[in-house]
């Protein structure tokens, strides 16, 4: 073991061989070395190496990547190369896009195993800040197979969906290597845990907070939906890829009155009647929040302010029900308000069959993933509104 051994500026251990370092002493450590020169030189050689080629920032936070293949000298560069661009790429998949453009596939890029050591330099030492342990190829083939039909922008995202806080130093960014790992190893993700830090974040970019890392990007509610929308993508890459919830048996929505798109939703989510029946009260609420929002000029939302962002328990929303078909009555006519009064219906069946198992921090978000889909469907089809009305002109 070597905790302050001067010509290193990492410190090494083994595992193996416990009397290489006899006592467990530092100058144990250089006694035995001393025993094998070449030794010393090729473990300082291979430090340096680490260190001036192996070194990125990925989450905002230094790295070492270490390749899990075996290294051969020959090939040493070219492997270097792969494993760098290819972490690169997970943290945003254009980076890996712009490495095969590059390489051009001439002998097809395969996908490389590696391990990954979070540290932070300081004057004193090296400080190891995390370390995910021999992440397996097939397990990176299927994170970028998720993420590119997800559309999203790479595990960048995480710093983003997460509240996490602007430093002197930086965003604290450890919430976000936590849920790197996981992704990595294949590690479950509990809608207990994961859910009130999405909602956390969202709220804190509703109310446009400064010190949150988010709000570089996403501010007010325009902003917070975004946020939302975001972790809905997420949501269905980590159903997908099998660590969502704990458990990931099928949940039961047979006999519920659903339209296709929904059903299909709803499966790439796992939901059961409980987060399809707040999923569906979100987008009637959307609804009736967009015509308010209308009257007020769109300067406020008030049915996007009333919804509980810090917590609501499932008493609150079976009292919200009532509201929003009164709003809908008032605020909406015609279609629009059928509309809106089949979907609390239909949200009111679901909620009615569900067996509960959602904390109170858990229920608003399933309520905004509606509200912020239905929205990006509306501002998605007002954009092809408006190219089709310049086709014609």
């Amino acid at each position: 073991m070597a905790q302050s051994f001067a010509d290193f500026k990492l410190k090494f251990y083994i595992t193996d061989k416990k009397g290489f370092a006899p006592g467990v002493r530092e100058e144990g450590f250089a006694k035995a070395y001393a025993l094998c020169p070449d030794c010393f030189r090729a473990l300082k050689l291979g430090e340096g190496f680490a260190l001036e080629n192996l070194k990125l920032r990925f989450l905002e936070t230094e790295a070492l990547v270490l390749p899990g293949a075996e290294l051969e000298p020959e090939k040493l560069s070219r492997l270097v190369e792969r494993v760098l661009a290819q972490v690169h790429g997970l943290e945003r998949l254009s980076a890996w896009r712009d490495f095969l453009a590059r390489a051009k596939r001439e002998e097809g890029v395969g996908y490389l195993g590696f391990t990954l050591l979070f540290f932070r330099e300081a004057q004193a030492a090296t400080k190891a800040k995390g370390v995910v342990l021999e992440v397996p190829p097939s397990r990176v083939e299927a994170l970028f197979r998720a993420m590119e039909e997800a559309g999203v922008e790479g595990v960048r995202d995480w710093l983003y969906l997460l509240p996490l806080d602007r430093g002197q130093r930086g965003v604290e960014a450890g919430l976000a290597l936590e849920a790197a790992s996981r992704l990595f190893l294949g590690l479950p993700f509990l809608s207990r845990d994961w859910v009130p830090l999405f909602l956390r974040a969202a709220e804190r970019a509703f109310r446009e907070d400064a010190t949150l890392f988010a709000t570089s990007r996403f501010r007010g509610p325009g902003g917070a939906l975004g946020l939302v929308a975001l972790a809905a993508d997420w949501l269905a890459i980590l159903v997908r890829m099998g660590v969502w919830g704990g458990t990931m048996g099928e949940k039961d929505l047979s006999g519920a009155l659903l339209e296709e798109e929904e059903k299909k939703a709803f499966q790439a989510y796992n939901f059961g009647p409980l987060e399809a029946g707040l999923y569906l009260l979100g987008k009637a609420m959307e609804a009736v929040g967009q015509a308010q929002a209308r009257l007020y000029q769109y300067r406020k939302e008030p049915l996007l302010e009333a919804i509980g962002w810090q917590g609501m328990s499932l008493v609150r929303v079976r009292h919200l029900v009532p509201e929003v078909m009164a709003k809908a009555a008032y605020y909406l006519e015609g279609e629009d308000r059928t509309r809106v009064l089949d979907l609390l219906g239909r949200a009111t069946d679901l909620l009615e069959r569900a067996e509960g198992g959602l904390s109170d921090r858990e229920v608003p978000y399933y309520i905004l993933m509606g509200y912020a889909q239905a929205r990006s469907q509306r501002l998605r089809g007002g954009r092809r509104e408006v190219a089709h009305e310049g086709e014609d002109a």
